[in-house]
């Protein structure tokens, strides 16, 4: 399937409610060696771990609270992730909740774009460096929060009735 060839429907701003609207973090992988070895590799972060084994578990927890971001196996029994992030991005609160996909597939272009497609933010090949992780899971925790900022600065600012002119 190649998506190069015809339109492609990735998110638009207007379709994104915030980024993000919880603290803790969601782990989806079928397998608890790299469920645990995530966890670790982003402990520095001090923020909560939800672990999960499926793509059904992890549908499950994001009906019960928002999480800040989301690190989801691409390839696993059952639903994948590539359905995971389907079924998840048509639920509005999750729309602009970063999905971290992470893959041990040979990973091709075609791959990638169709993980962009379903609402992926970004993109890691196994084996994972712990230090990357962190880092790209820290920059969405911060946009997070400079979105955070931002909505609560706006609340409080007055609203002008019309465009501000000097006289």
């Amino acid at each position: 399937m190649l998506y190069a060839e015809g339109p492609l429907d990735i998110l638009e701003p207007e379709d994104v409610v915030g980024i993000g609207h919880g603290t803790d973090i969601l782990i989806v992988d079928d397998h608890s060696s790299n469920l645990d070895a995530y966890e670790a590799a982003l402990a520095p972060l001090q923020r909560k771990f939800t672990l999960v084994k499926s793509g059904v578990e992890a549908i499950e927890k994001l009906l019960q609270q928002d999480f800040a971001v989301m690190l989801l196996d691409v390839s696993m029994p059952g639903m994948s992730g590539l359905e995971t992030a389907r079924m998840i991005r048509q639920r509005p609160r999750c729309k602009g909740m970063p999905i971290i996909f992470i893959t041990g597939l040979p990973h091709s272009d075609e791959l990638i774009l169709e993980a962009y497609v379903v609402g992926g933010y970004d993109f890691v090949a196994k084996p994972v460096h712990p230090g990357i992780l962190r880092a790209k899971v820290r920059v969405y925790l911060q946009l997070q929060a400079t979105d955070a900022g931002t909505v609560a600065a706006d609340e409080g600012s007055p609203r002008r009735a019309g465009p501000h002119r000097r006289g």
